[in-house]
């Protein structure tokens, strides 16, 4: 009875060690598919980011996410786009490459980064037509301001044109929903590209009626 009862006490105390380790791993499971559940329900649309200088050329735009956000990590990956401008202090950059995953600088184990670099555009000139700021760099590329209401006002206008029943060109219309794009994502135009809405506009006559600033603008440099 005696060697019965000590066959017992032995071969509980590991049993009971593997219950404890087993509900936390069922608790460290269900708190990281919470937190996923909670990055898939989340809007990272004003997703921040740090900024460092890379040297005296460039600077290295670094967000931040933890392994579990799935989600957040797509969209990070895609938030800019080569040839891309930001403004830093005032100054403009273009970014050049980027999206890749890194550790993190922090140490945290469970935080990454994703970061992306940009070089400084040298800006040749400045374009104010009729409130319309349009901003000409040495690599022959250019930006449009979307800050001021005249440009607000007529992209929307624009908008509403090609979202209603008028006779357009599905090319013509992709190319203009581009344009819209990067005016209002202040990313960079090419000349080659500026030449081709103006082509548009010409075609469509009421694009130009409705949208007389921007049109000027763009005809000044073309």
């Amino acid at each position: 009875m005696s060697f019965f009862n000590m066959t017992l006490i032995d071969i509980s105390k590991p049993a009971g060690g593997n219950m404890e380790f087993l509900i936390i791993v069922i608790l460290l499971v269900l708190i990281v598919v919470v937190l996923t559940v909670i990055d898939s329900k989340t809007s990272y649309d004003e997703a921040s980011y740090d900024v460092y200088m890379e040297g005296s050329s460039g600077v290295i735009c670094v967000f931040k996410y933890y392994l579990w956000q799935f989600k957040k990590k797509e969209y990070l990956r895609k938030i800019f786009n080569q040839g891309d401008v930001i403004d830093v202090n005032d100054f403009k950059y273009q970014i050049t490459h980027g999206g890749a995953t890194y550790k993190s600088s922090t140490n945290v184990f469970f935080e990454r980064e994703i970061r992306f670099f940009a070089s400084p555009l040298t800006n040749q000139s400045i374009i104010n037509n009729n409130n319309v700021i349009i901003y000409q760099y040495g690599n022959g590329l250019i930006s449009v301001d979307f800050s001021t209401d005249v440009i607000k006002n007529e992209i929307i206008e624009i908008e509403n044109y090609l979202s209603g029943e008028n006779v357009l060109n599905s090319d013509d219309k992709l190319k203009l929903e581009l344009f819209i794009s990067k005016i209002k994502n202040n990313q960079t135009i090419s000349k080659e590209e500026l030449n081709t809405i103006y082509q548009i506009f010409l075609r469509y006559e009421p694009l130009a009626s409705f949208s007389l600033s921007l049109f000027g603008a763009i005809q000044s440099i073309v």
